[in-house]
């Protein structure tokens, strides 16, 4: 198969999707496949035998979009023959039903739509517009999603729940439609050795740590309990934290395997936020990769009790009630007085994730989709 994986985005080594899609591309290629990533990069090059091709513009203005849909066409024309495109959401925006009407109109390849996130409750999140004026964004932009629906060969969504917000919003039924969830490399995860610290047990965090996601609580319930330290990686700094409490630094995507080796117990933390559409957010947008990431390091997990958090951690990780303190401290003191616990759940969460999440199980699903879709077997909806 010839196969166009189409991200607007940089990929650079410090982001994650940047591994997501390399990861995903090396399987494909390892298939036999000829595979190609058109990204938002100035320069084109090749990386592992993968052909990568900078478009150099972005969909994030009205004449980004614009330059997004002439110069990506005149690169897929140069491209020839093509089988599957696979464009990965937040990717297109506004003109998303233009420029793929363009793309099936010139060629007679099949068009994957993949939406990672609820991409336009996370802008809406940022840019912190008021509940009403929120609302009319959100009804203005599902209306133009809603028009890909009969355009679109097939519509990948991370979980259920996100399938059926995006038929509630659009009102519309999702034709040829599958469920994908996220996946990490497990050969980049899968570390034995440990290097922790014997005197105390390290419970470590990687990602953002803006207040909107609540961890003052968590500093405030470790600050209580002894033997115990929480290590954070990520950005921005946060300020008067406990003695055992210690910020590091913001690291790069290609670093966390080797910080992950210096945690005995993982945590992810999210609050149902004041803010409705970061509530809204947390409560669908799985499975976080810093789940996966923890589970592919053998590491047990300390987390918040959203459903889907559960649904991804299942039996390697104790749950607590993000505003319930007390539950906070117990799940934390069982983790600290428990090692062979903490051992069985890091083995458990691996084999869940090598079973389950990692690019060979899922790539091996989502090229068998493309195979259906090339010969034209896909039902309505599956």
């Amino acid at each position: 198969m010839k196969v166009v994986l189409l991200e607007n985005a940089n990929l650079t080594s410090q982001l994650a999707l940047s591994s997501r899609l390399i990861s995903f591309a090396r399987y494909l290629k390892s298939q036999g496949d000829e595979v190609t990533i058109i990204c938002a990069n100035k320069d084109s090059y090749i990386r592992d035998r993968i052909k990568i091709i900078g478009n150099n513009c972005s969909t994030y203005t009205p004449l980004g979009n614009l330059k997004y849909i002439l110069k990506t066409s005149i690169i897929l024309k140069k491209l020839g023959d093509i089988d599957i495109i696979h464009v990965f959401q937040p990717n297109l925006s506004a003109l998303a039903p233009i420029f793929i009407s363009r793309i099936k109109s010139k060629t007679k390849c099949k068009v994957v739509n993949d939406i990672r996130s609820l991409w336009i409750e996370m802008g809406i999140a940022k840019i912190e517009l008021s509940m009403k004026k929120g609302r009319i964004l959100q009804f203005l932009l599902y209306s133009i999603e809603s028009m890909l629906l009969n355009q679109v060969d097939l519509h990948i969504f991370i979980t259920k729940d996100h399938k059926r917000h995006y038929e509630k919003i659009t009102k519309k039924k999702i034709p040829n439609s599958i469920i994908i969830p996220n996946a990490i490399d497990y050969k980049n995860f899968n570390l034995e050795k440990r290097i922790g610290n014997n005197e105390r047990i390290i419970f470590g965090y990687i990602g953002s740590l803006q207040k909107l996601r609540g961890l003052e609580k968590i500093y405030s319930v470790f600050k209580k309990i002894k033997d115990v330290e929480l290590h954070l990686y990520g950005s921005p700094e946060p300020g008067n934290l406990p003695e055992n409490v210690k910020f590091f630094r913001y690291i790069s995507y290609d670093e966390i395997p080797n910080i992950l080796r210096k945690f005995d117990v993982g945590l992810v933390h999210v609050n149902n936020s004041s803010n409705y559409w970061y509530g809204l957010i947390t409560n669908m947008d799985g499975y976080p990769r810093k789940i996966l990431e923890y589970m592919g390091a053998s590491l047990p997990i300390l987390s918040s009790n959203q459903k889907v958090n559960k649904t991804a951690c299942r039996e390697c990780a104790l749950f607590y009630d993000p505003y319930n303190i007390t539950d906070i401290k117990e799940k934390i003191r069982t983790f600290r007085d428990n090692e062979g616990m903490r051992i069985k759940m890091g083995k458990k969460g691996n084999e869940i994730l090598k079973q389950n999440y990692s690019y060979e199980i899922v790539g091996k699903k989502l090229r068998g989709f493309y195979k259906f879709l090339i010969n034209s077997k896909l039902g309505s909806e599956t």
